[in-house]
């Protein structure tokens, strides 16, 4: 199929948080699924909230009570397409496969609950029904089975199913390969160059990435890079790097070095910082590296080699998004 990728969320709802459930893993992986949704939603792909009413009496998924109701880190909104099943696999008591079809899925990205259950189970028929699926595994969770840890029974559900009915990944991997097919779609030279230029002076990770996406970021939401998980002190500087540009036009000798896109750009900002706003800009302690940028920029306009690729960056972002400890600015 030669449609956009889908997403498929699965039993993220209330009744999973019961204490009845035990002891789950990836304590994280809500956040990593708004992550996934957050992206989705950016770009308008296919998106399709997959919500269990269990006929069970017992259940905590039985509709009519809280546990009923979606997650709020994931809940969908409003427009967005919901389908109740009964069965643990989502294809056999909904029209997804129909669904996914009729959008022409070229592949098929899940994350829910529970990783070994009902997740396992739609990952399986997805492939058997010839779907290509891709299982984001840190967006997803189970719980400790006998002798098992939570994260045995994980790990041997994401063993059954890799190579035969998934690719397995994670939604770092996910964004990291949606910039790099960004950066292969278009030309992003100078923002290579500007990232190679803040690696060279040992800028630290953030001032890196925050080189490499700048462009990129201003095409998407103001918060486009803090809703997929970006630091601080990447999406501060990314953000306010039009204000850079109107400090810099506030003074005669910084503003010849504007180019007629910069000119155009602090206009529709409002135009240049007053004496005083340019005197607070220049106070704060992020001034620094806003203006560190800039430099990287002007360097990367000026430069005409063939800097390294995006491939360079992506252990250097997936870290960053995981968590692991970066350099700061």
């Amino acid at each position: 199929m030669s449609g956009a990728p889908a997403l498929v969320l699965i039993d993220l709802q209330k009744a999973i948080d019961d204490p009845s459930w035990g002891v789950r893993n990836h304590p994280h992986a809500e956040s990593r699924g708004r992550r996934m949704l957050a992206l989705w939603r950016q770009l308008g792909w296919p998106l399709f909230h997959v919500r269990h009413d269990s006929q069970e009496p017992n259940s905590t998924y039985r509709p009519g009570q809280a546990g009923h109701d979606f997650k709020p880190e994931t809940a969908p909104l409003a427009g967005e397409t919901v389908l109740g099943k009964t069965t643990c696999n989502a294809f056999a008591s909904t029209d997804l496969a129909e669904r996914l079809r009729a959008a022409q899925a070229s592949r098929v990205f899940v994350c829910g609950v529970i990783t070994n259950n009902s997740v396992e189970s739609t990952v399986r028929a997805g492939g058997d029904l010839g779907f290509s699926m891709y299982l984001v595994e840190d967006a997803c969770f189970t719980f400790g089975k006998g002798r098992w840890t939570a994260q045995d029974v994980h790990d041997m559900s994401l063993s059954n199913l890799e190579g035969e009915y998934a690719a397995i990944t994670t939604s770092a991997r996910v964004v990291s390969g949606f910039f790099e097919s960004h950066f292969a779609a278009a030309p992003m030279d100078v923002a290579l160059r500007a990232a190679e230029a803040a690696r060279n002076t040992n800028a630290g990770d953030s001032t890196v990435l925050a080189a490499l996406l700048s462009d990129v970021a201003r095409r998407f939401a103001p918060s486009f890079l803090r809703s997929l998980g970006f630091g601080e002190n990447v999406c501060a500087v990314v953000e306010q790097r039009g204000e850079t540009l109107r400090y810099l036009a506030a003074r005669e000798a910084t503003r010849v070095s504007l180019s007629a896109e910069d000119l155009q750009w602090i206009a529709e900002l409002g135009g240049p910082m007053s004496e005083h706003e340019a005197s607070v800009f220049s106070d704060r302690s992020i001034s620094f590296t806003l203006l560190r940028m800039r430099h990287f920029e002007e360097q990367a306009r000026q430069a005409t080699h063939a800097a390294p690729g995006f491939a360079t960056y992506r252990p250097m972002l997936e870290a960053h998004l995981n968590g692991a400890p970066s350099q700061q600015a």
